[in-house]
Order: structure tokens, then C-alpha cells, then sequence
């Protein structure tokens, strides 16, 4: 029995330390990128005329509650309107969706004709239909940026005069992306989600564009240019994960993506959490797919030497541990080393590995409560002083906490089915506006 109780200890351990190694080298890179995210924020270019010609695609499936408010948002932006289109995606939709998008006297195109073969599924499947319903030479002739939002969206109105501003100044790069807002974020488990974008767009997507580093694609709210996208074949993706497909993609061919944190999409979250672990598990499924399909790409432009930094990100973006996960283990592993350094009576289970080998565990959890707390308390602290004028309360913490620790079965689950890239799981949108009761929407003031 105690030769039993003694390998599993010790494999137990040589876990603990080699996830601890790989969670310490992990946090503590994202931790140098998210010095970057500190201190006032500025337009790394000037504002421009209305020049660059968009086209906005809006991906709508039984989307009559929220769709008619969405294309209202679109409407009301602040742009010359002869240089944007709105075109509804109203896909394979047996709701009011079409007739709403009639009533508002919006273009829309109806999948449901099946004038196309069906390329891809779910959401990128019914953009890709779009693109072929209207043209690759005309979205070539008549528009230089396609810009994609869900049906749910609304959108700050300086929105397209930003990212027209920042397409010319900065060269005209192959994509950008607006900063992802929050609609509603009257539960706990949609304010989770609200906080760890909140955190994510200054200290990891703005740090990292700071940086020279990726910037990733978020899903709504980012415009892709228009020659690239047809170079591409379109928005052709295998992933249950498109935008992290697509952005990866941009990188590897040289390409680029840039941040915009002066433009905005407020996007409607799950207030549900089953909702959210079956949207969260799509979403791991397809970052676990890309990540497979991707490694060999990734390798071979880190060990070509151009351009390493960017390529070294990706590999740790896209074959990274769910936070949360590493956060257990290091803990886990600070308890276990703590009892074996002090608990006399248990000392035979672990007499095989030094006091050393115990110390640089415990020493690495230590290191991993303070990571917790910088990353679950003074980064959403700083993110809502600084971007929102807003104090941080209890509630806040606890939101982002139980979104971040709710990861670890979509993260497990994703991880075990990546291959099946078949099934899109739609998530249901119910708000046709923004919450603006009980303080609880967070407006840029900027």
C-alpha cells in the first residue's frame, strides 16, 4: 500500500512542479505584455476625412428581437452614408427577421434561396454565403473594408469615422478591431463577461498592439480589408472559432491586425450559465482545433528567426492552459508542498523528495496567489477607473471569478471533441437594448 500511495505521490508532484514551471513562465510573460496596458491611452493616428468605403455584413438567424434596434445603431452612426452599405445576413431565419429587415427598407440576403453551396457553418457559413450572393468583383470594386457584427450589436457612433481614421493613417492594414462593450451585464455571469472583456481589451489586446504583438480577431466588431478577404476565398474558415481562425491566418501571412480603443460594439452576453458553457465550449473547440491545425505553421516561422516575437505569441496564445486551470494546480501544489515541509506525521510520503524540490513548489504557488490577485484585483480595478470612470465592488471580483473558474469544463470538453467542428450551437439574443438600469452599463466617456 505505502509503495502504492508512494509512486502516485511522486507523480502527483513531478506534475505539480511541471505545469507549475509551464503557469509560472505563462503568467509571467502576460504579465510583462500587461505593464503595457498602464497609463493613458492615445490615437496612434489622426482623424481623417469619411474616405474609406465599408460594407457592414450583420449575421442574423431568428434574430427578431434585437435585429430592427441593431440596424437602427447602424443608421445612426456618424458617417458619410454614401460611403457605407448595411447588408443583413438573414440566414436560413424562420422568424420575422426578413420581414423586419423589409419594414426598415434594409438589403438582406436569404440563405434559405440555397442559390450557393452551403461553405462552412453556422455564422461564418452564412458570411460566406453573403459574399457570394454579392460578389467577389463587387465587394472588390465597390468596398475597401468589410465589417462584420452580430445581430445583436449596436455600435458607438464615431465608430466608422475611427477605424476610417486609423485604415488610412496607418497604412491600411489587412484588419482592425473595435473595442468589445458590454449590452447587458445585469447578472453575474454576464457581468463576468463584461469584466474579463474589460480586462482583456486594455491589458492584453491594447498592451499587445503597444507591443508590436498579435492583436486577435474578437468575434464582432472587426473589419476585415477587402482585397484580402477575397484573396482569401472569402471567409472561409473550418473552425467553430472564426475569428481566432482568420486573425491567425492574417499573421501567418504577414500580415496584420490593430487595435482600436476609441471605437465601440456593445454585444449582448448570456445571463444564463448553461448558455454561457455551451457558447464558452464552441469557442474552446475551435481555439483547440485552430491551435492543432496551426502548430506546424507557427513552428516553422519561429524557427525561421523574421519576425519571431509575433510567432512565438501565437504559439502561446493558441496552446495555452485556461488560467483558471493553472491557478488550481498552483495552488493545489503550494498546499501539497506545505504539508510535506510541515507536517511531521505525513513526512513519509514525501521523505523521497528534497525539502528543495517541496520549497521551489510552494515557492511557485506563492508566486501564483500573486498573480491571482493582480490579475483578478488590480488589473479590473485599473480597467473600470481608468476606461469607464467607475469604482470597483465586490460583485465585480466575484463575476470575474466565476466566469474565469467556469472556463475549466468548456476547457476540458473543448480540448476532447476538437475535432468536431460540425455543430454551431446558436446562443439566443433577447435584448433590443442596452441596460441602462441599476448602474449597470458602462459607457466610454472618452
Amino acid at each position: 500500500m505505502f509503495i502504492f500511495l508512494e509512486s502516485v505521490m511522486k507523480g502527483l508532484l513531478v506534475l505539480l512542479f511541471g505545469f507549475g514551471i509551464y503557469s509560472i513562465i505563462w503568467n509571467i510573460y502576460l504579465f510583462f505584455v500587461s505593464i503595457s496596458g498602464f497609463g493613458e491611452i492615445s490615437r496612434d493616428y489622426n482623424i481623417k476625412a469619411d474616405e474609406t468605403r465599408f460594407l457592414l455584413l450583420v449575421a442574423a438567424n431568428n434574430e427578431e428581437n434585437v435585429i430592427g434596434s441593431t440596424v437602427d445603431s447602424l443608421r445612426n452612426i456618424d458617417y458619410d452614408k454614401d460611403l457605407c452599405e448595411i447588408i443583413i445576413i438573414n440566414d436560413n431565419c424562420t422568424d420575422k427577421t426578413g420581414e423586419i429587415c423589409k419594414s426598415k427598407g434594409v438589403r438582406y440576403v436569404n440563405t434559405s434561396l440555397e442559390k450557393f453551396e452551403r461553405e462552412g457553418i453556422g455564422k461564418p457559413g452564412g458570411i460566406q454565403y453573403a459574399l457570394r450572393d454579392i460578389g467577389f468583383k463587387n465587394i472588390m470594386k465597390n468596398y475597401d473594408l468589410v465589417m462584420i457584427f452580430d445581430a445583436d450589436n449596436h455600435v458607438s457612433s464615431n465608430i466608422l469615422k475611427e477605424v476610417n481614421s486609423q485604415f488610412i493613417d496607418l497604412g491600411k492594414p489587412e484588419a482592425i478591431q473595435v473595442y468589445i462593450d458590454s449590452k447587458n451585464s445585469t447578472s453575474l455571469v454576464s457581468l463576468g463577461y463584461s469584466m474579463s472583456f474589460f480586462v482583456s481589451n486594455r491589458f492584453n489586446q491594447y498592451a499587445k498592439y503597444k507591443k508590436g504583438l498579435p492583436v486577435y480577431l474578437g468575434g464582432t466588431g472587426f473589419a476585415i480589408r477587402s482585397d484580402y478577404l477575397i484573396s482569401k476565398g472569402g471567409f472561409k474558415c473550418q473552425s467553430l472559432t472564426e475569428d481566432l481562425e482568420f486573425a491567425v491566418d492574417i499573421w501567418l501571412d504577414g500580415g496584420k491586425v490593430v487595435w482600436n480603443h476609441f471605437a465601440s460594439v456593445y454585444d449582448e452576453k448570456p445571463d444564463k450559465l448553461g448558455a454561457s458553457v455551451r457558447q464558452r465550449t464552441r469557442w474552446c473547440k475551435g481555439h483547440a482545433y485552430v491551435a492543432i491545425k496551426k502548430f506546424k505553421l507557427i513552428m516553422k516561422q519561429i524557427l525561421k528567426g523574421k519576425d519571431r516575437k509575433i510567432y512565438i505569441d501565437l504559439f502561446i496564445h493558441l496552446f495555452s492552459i485556461g488560467r483558471s486551470i493553472q491557478y488550481i494546480i498552483l495552488l493545489f501544489g503550494f498546499l501539497i508542498s506545505v504539508i510535506g515541509l510541515n507536517i511531521n506525521s505525513l513526512s513519509k510520503y514525501f521523505n523521497m523528495f528534497s525539502n528543495e524540490l517541496l520549497s521551489s513548489i510552494a515557492f511557485g504557488g506563492l508566486i501564483g496567489i500573486m498573480l491571482l490577485i493582480y490579475n483578478y484585483g488590480i488589473l479590473p480595478y485599473y480597467a473600470l477607473k481608468k476606461d469607464f470612470h467607475k469604482k470597483i465592488e465586490f460583485k465585480h471580483i466575484l463575476a470575474l471569478l466565476i466566469y474565469s473558474f467556469s472556463f475549466i469544463y468548456p476547457q476540458i470538453k473543448g480540448l476532447m471533441k476538437w475535432k468536431n467542428q460540425k455543430v454551431w450551437i446558436k446562443t439566443q439574443h433577447i435584448y433590443s437594448e442596452r441596460i441602462e438600469d441599476n448602474k449597470e452599463v458602462y459607457v466610454h466617456e472618452r
